[in-house]
């Protein structure tokens, strides 16, 4: 009974004359999409080249080594390995003396790690809508606000 006595007593206080309020609605947020976009541009420029280069080695190098009853030298397939594969292969004896290489493979090491950071920031990162319209019902009536 107290319960609906003070039900009614908030329903009196309410003045009809009033329009009603829209709720307050959450700001949309969306993944920020061009550094998404970016980042897997990076990542796929950066990774595709040494995935390509084991991917052909392993299809087209090593039937003729193995026909060849030759010791395999799976070094290449380090590539496989995104970010720390060409930093992998720079640390084995047969990238002896090939300093272009090497200074080559650490930068598409550093290339796919920048691919991957943005990759993550920007799936991390929400950016708000800049103007959204939302509509809104209530027991006054119905409309549409525009939020900032």
């Amino acid at each position: 009974m107290h319960i609906a006595a003070l039900a009614l007593a908030f329903s009196l206080a309410a003045d009809p004359a009033k329009p009603p309020v829209p709720p307050a609605a959450q700001p949309s947020t969306h993944p920020n999409v061009p550094l998404i976009a970016g980042g897997t541009i990076v990542l796929y420029v950066a990774y595709g080249a040494p995935l390509a280069t084991a991917v052909v080695y392993g299809v087209l190098v090593v039937p003729f080594i193995a026909a060849a009853k030759s010791r395999i030298p799976t070094e290449p397939f380090l590539l496989l390995v995104p970010v720390a594969g060409p930093v992998l292969l720079n640390q084995t004896r047969s990238m002896d003396g090939e300093n272009q290489l090497k200074t080559l493979l650490y930068v598409d090491a550093a290339a796919q790690a920048i691919g991957v950071a943005m990759l993550i920031a920007g799936f991390s990162m929400r950016s708000p809508d800049a103007a959204d319209w939302r509509p809104y019902a209530g027991p006054a009536g119905f409309g549409v606000v525009r939020r900032w």
